[in-house]
């Protein structure tokens, strides 16, 4: 009885037991501890790859021959593989990986930085840069653009006035002009003449007061001003007075009195050239002077470009005859023949002031040809009325075409004759012609006052008004007008010493804003318009002794 109850606690031992067997499923033969599945993955294997039993370290998995184990560092690229087993690595190519697998990227290629350009502007973010063979897509060569999130902002671009942008990129806000200023030794800018081509092209010719010569640059489309300045004339010394126009070919037409110093006295001749659209000056042409007799011509030379069917594009020049105190012009009526010479006002008192009557010339040409000329006559009324004075004159067809080429006899048909514009103590003058019209307008400024005033000669007389009358103001006034008909005039303030522009939009009263006043700047300057609607000033400054230039509004 003992006995059989010892074998049935055994054998329910043994029952109790069978379960921990299965759930370990132990292989037999397998040591304690192990399992043939430790990388607990998807196989039954004991690696940690999931394949199934295939090893990835001598596998080949891009089929391109080459295993991890034989050195390939890629193998998932088939183009990625190294020298092995007597082939040949794959080529090197520029992309940015390494083809060969020798830890060197792109060797052998010449690589360039480019910038990404997000705001697709044409300038890239110097922050946001990489190395290529090719400009990648969205971006470019330069990291020159201040905001890469804006299309309107880089480089070059036009200041929007009231945005609160710096959309040129020049440090600035909202500035209305970019000034630049020229470094060359000498004394340049006394006096010095901007005009702009049909391209964009500023073209500034200017005085040298230490050399005696005639200064060309010119600043391109983007901004950027030529590196040398090209002298124009040297002969003697010119430039004293000069005056510039450009043509619709591009054509730069230049004239410049030339100062020869003799045991009499000085001699002053007035002289022309041009500058082809391609670079090529001409040979200097003499318009007056450098005769016998004739020892002062060309003084305040004014310059106009007029172009008609039966005459052709050719230049006026109004200026000072110095030997008979009278307001002159000359006009080259055919290409390369000598200009036709007359008088565009009486002498009056010259002898007996010793101040010359036709002081301050200007001159324009208006839409239909007819040219307009203005000067300052201080003798008038015995020297107690000084004025203003204003003539105008055409051609007859008729005349020039039958006179064969000798045009030193003809004269033209006189409109007005010194009609009187303004009495008033007046200095340097401008002239402009409106295009809707033809009425001539002046700008100048009062020398009793120090005044900038303006007139334009509506029906048979003359209507003034005071443009700005703070301080000592209105000096070296230059009056563009352009095809809207709306006035700008650049002039300097003696008070200030700032370069200044009075503008008056129609319908509307004066604005007055300073162009650049840092320095002693603004005298003898010039303005002229360019094809995309901006203002450029060429002026002289005086603390740097050189010439400055300006674009904007």
């Amino acid at each position: 009885m003992k006995t059989q109850t010892l074998t049935l606690i055994a054998a329910l031992a043994l029952v109790g037991c069978s379960s921990k067997f299965e759930d370990d499923n132990t292989d037999i033969g397998t040591p304690p501890g192990s399992d043939a599945d430790a990388d607990a993955d998807a196989d039954t294997d004991a690696d940690a790859d999931a394949d199934g039993g295939i090893d990835p370290e001598t596998a080949d998995a891009d089929g391109d021959g080459v295993s991890i184990a034989d050195g390939d560092c890629d193998d998932e690229n088939d183009a990625v593989y190294p020298r092995f087993d007597g082939r040949d690595a794959a080529n090197e190519i520029c992309d940015g990986i390494d083809n060969d697998c020798d830890d060197v990227i792109d060797e052998g290629y010449s690589k360039d930085t480019y910038f990404q350009d997000a705001d697709d502007d044409g300038f890239g973010d110097e922050d946001e840069d990489l190395e290529a063979c090719e400009e990648p897509d969205g971006y470019v060569d330069n990291g020159l653009d201040c905001n890469d999130d804006d299309d309107e902002v880089f480089p070059g671009a036009t200041e929007i006035i009231g945005d609160g942008k710096d959309n040129d990129c020049d440090g600035e806000e909202d500035e209305r002009f970019d000034i630049e200023e020229v470094v060359a030794e000498g004394d340049i800018g006394k006096p010095s003449v901007v005009r702009v081509d049909n391209a964009g092209r500023a073209h500034i010719v200017a005085h040298d007061a230490v050399t005696g010569e005639v200064v060309y640059l010119q600043v391109n489309a983007e901004g950027e001003m030529s590196e040398e300045l090209v002298i124009v004339a040297d002969e003697n010394f010119d430039g004293a007075y000069l005056d510039a126009e450009i043509d619709e070919t591009g054509k730069l037409h230049v004239s410049y009195t030339s100062d020869v110093d003799f045991s009499t006295g000085t001699h002053r001749s007035l002289w022309y050239t041009t500058r082809s659209s391609s670079g090529v000056w001409s040979a200097a042409t003499l318009i007056d002077g450098n005769a016998s007799g004739e020892f002062d011509r060309g003084q305040y030379v004014d310059m106009t470009l007029h172009r008609t069917e039966w005459l052709g594009n050719t230049p006026s020049f109004a200026y000072l005859n110095g030997d008979h105190g009278t307001a002159m012009l000359a006009d080259v009526l055919l290409d390369g023949v000598d200009p036709v010479v007359f008088p565009m006002s009486t002498s009056y008192l010259d002898d007996f002031t010793g101040v010359a009557s036709g002081l301050y010339t200007t001159m324009d040409v208006d839409q239909e040809g007819r040219q307009h000329v203005a000067f300052y006559d201080p003798n008038a009324g015995f020297g107690f009325d000084p004025q203003i004075q204003y003539s105008d004159f055409a051609w007859n067809p008729d005349d020039v075409l039958g006179a064969g080429g000798s045009f030193g006899d003809i004269l033209p048909s006189y409109g007005q004759l010194e009609e009187t514009v303004v009495e008033a103590n007046a200095t340097d003058l401008s002239l402009k012609t409106r295009h809707e019209d033809n009425v001539p307008c002046i700008a100048y400024q009062d020398a009793g006052g120090r005044d900038l005033m303006f007139t334009c000669r509506e029906g048979a007389g003359w209507t003034t008004e005071t443009v700005w009358s703070e301080g000592l103001t209105g000096a070296h006034p230059s009056l563009l007008i352009n095809s809207a008909d709306e006035y700008f005039i650049s002039f300097y303030d003696e008070g200030t010493m700032d370069l200044m522009l009075a503008t008056k939009r129609k319908d509307t009263a004066w604005e007055i804003v300073t162009v650049d006043a840092e320095g002693m700047v603004g005298k003898e300057s010039s303005i002229a318009l360019g094809p995309d609607g901006r203002l450029h000033f060429s002026y002289y400054d005086q603390t740097n002794q050189t010439v400055r230039y300006a674009v904007g509004f």
